[in-house]
Order: C-alpha cells, then structure tokens, then sequence
C-alpha cells in the first residue's frame, strides 16, 4: 500500500466529513453568515444593523423608519451548496483521476465563490426591501434577481472549480495535469 494512496483517501475522507458537517451543524453556518451580512448590509445601507443574538437574523432601521429583517433560512445559506461541492470533491480527490491538491483549492475556491455571490445576494434583497419595502423586494429581489444571481454564481463556481481541478489545461489526462 503505498502512502500517496492514504493521503489521498484522507484528504477525501476530510472533505466527506467537512460536507456533513455543514449539513449538520447547518445553523452554525448560517449564523456566520448573518454576522457577516450585517457588517456588509451596515456598510451598503450607510445605516447600523444589529445581528441576532438568538438565530441568523439581521435588523436594521430601514429609510421610512421601518424596522427590517433578513432570516437567513436554510434554503439560503451558502451550505445548501456547499456541502455537496464538498462530498463530491471528497470522492473526486480519493478516487486518485486528479490531483488531490488540485481538486482541494478548486473546492476552496468554489466555496468562496459561492459565499460572495450569496453575500452579495442578500446585500441585494436588504438595498430592495430600504428601498422599496418588503413585499416588492420579496417578489423581485428574493425570488426574481435572487435566484438568477444565485444560479448564476453556482454556475460561475463550478466553471471556476473544474478549471483549476484540471490545471487549466485542454490537452492530456487529468492525472498528467
């Protein structure tokens, strides 16, 4: 059994375990992500945000006055995609086709990219609903823009993903990259 065989199912066995981890410690993640939309939201608004002691909310005082929210559900965290890009890179990097270093950085990429699209993403639900109120940014914002920005950035990721996973390069087998 050689070693490169071990590092190689390790490395896909912790990208495995990190997948499930996010499915579950899910609320963890999310909460993160509210922190950091609050810090964002702050600075795009030019307006103080509170995040939730108590779950991954953000409030700010919106342009009329109105007191205003963004949840940040499970359906819109960035975990929902992460985690299976992760289990995915897990068995791509322990089947041994690609370089496991490769298929790593290509994950960590991706996810980075996943988190700013769906940071940007409720900066832009937050901008609509000060703007405009909640039932025009819920319509527009959330399910119109949201999901073709959240589409959009998925597929951005993944393009981004396998790209650096396979060098970059057009000609010879992944294993040779």
């Amino acid at each position: 059994m050689k070693a490169s065989w071990l590092v190689r199912v390790g490395v896909g066995l912790a990208l495995v375990v990190a997948g499930v981890a996010i499915y579950v410690w899910g609320a963890g993640i999310q909460t993160a992500e509210s922190r950091i939309l609050a810090v964002l939201v702050s600075w795009a608004l030019n307006h103080p945000t509170v995040p939730a002691t108590w779950g991954p909310v953000v409030f700010w005082n919106g342009a009329q006055g109105q007191l205003y929210g963004l949840d940040i559900t499970p359906t819109c965290s960035s975990g929902r995609v992460a985690a299976p890009l992760l289990l995915t890179a897990g068995a791509l990097a322990a089947v041994g086709r690609l370089r496991w270093g490769r298929v790593v950085l290509a994950a960590l990429i991706a996810i980075g990219v996943i988190v700013a699209i769906n940071q940007a993403r409720m900066v832009m639900i937050a901008f609509t609903i000060n703007r405009y109120g909640s039932e025009d940014a819920s319509l527009y914002a959330h399910t119109l823009a949201g999901s073709l920005v959240t589409v959009a950035g998925v597929a951005a990721s993944l393009a981004i993903g396998v790209r650096v996973a396979f060098g970059g390069k057009s000609k010879g087998s992944p294993r040779e990259l």
